[in-house]
């Protein structure tokens, strides 16, 4: 009868670290927030959480101006095809080497495992930030954050 009471007790609280880490899971989920704009760590922060919420108004605003720069409704459109990848990658930042108006940034992208037996893997990438007007914009960055047409001159026909 003791050892009855034992089991019902190590069961009972096995249940409620089960109940407490799903109220804890459901309740934490990673909230983006938008931060500084200041840097352009900062800049890219605020351009991948606009990417992730879908704001995509918020997010091409980050882009510089300068020529061939897509169109509004191309950027969404290849965001919106692309989405899928979005989720399976994300993006870390090394190191940044700001050069006057121009900001250097070294990557690595961590795409996920395919399935539970492979390892995620990493690769290295870079991009570029302008500052324009004050505010840095973003001329560069590897896909599938930035697709790789935009802002490439136009051939010559």
């Amino acid at each position: 009868m003791k050892i009855d009471r034992f089991l019902g007790a190590i069961l009972a609280g096995i249940g409620l670290l089960v109940v407490i880490s799903l109220v804890l899971f459901f309740t934490r989920q990673n909230r983006l927030e938008y931060g500084p704009e200041d840097t352009p760590e900062g800049v890219l922060h605020n351009y991948l959480v606009a990417l992730h919420s879908k704001d995509f108004n918020r997010a091409y605003g980050y882009l510089a101006e300068a020529d061939n720069r897509p169109r509004m409704d191309a950027f969404q459109q290849a965001f919106l095809t692309n989405m899928g990848n979005l989720n399976t990658v994300s993006l870390k930042v090394d190191q940044v080497d700001v050069q006057g108006d121009k900001a250097y940034l070294t990557l690595t992208l961590v795409h996920a495992s395919s399935d539970v037996f492979s390892e995620s893997y990493r690769e290295p990438q870079s991009g570029v930030l302008e500052k324009q007007s004050g505010q840095w914009k973003i001329r560069s960055l590897p896909f599938p954050y930035f697709n790789w047409d935009w802002y490439q001159p136009t051939p010559a026909k």
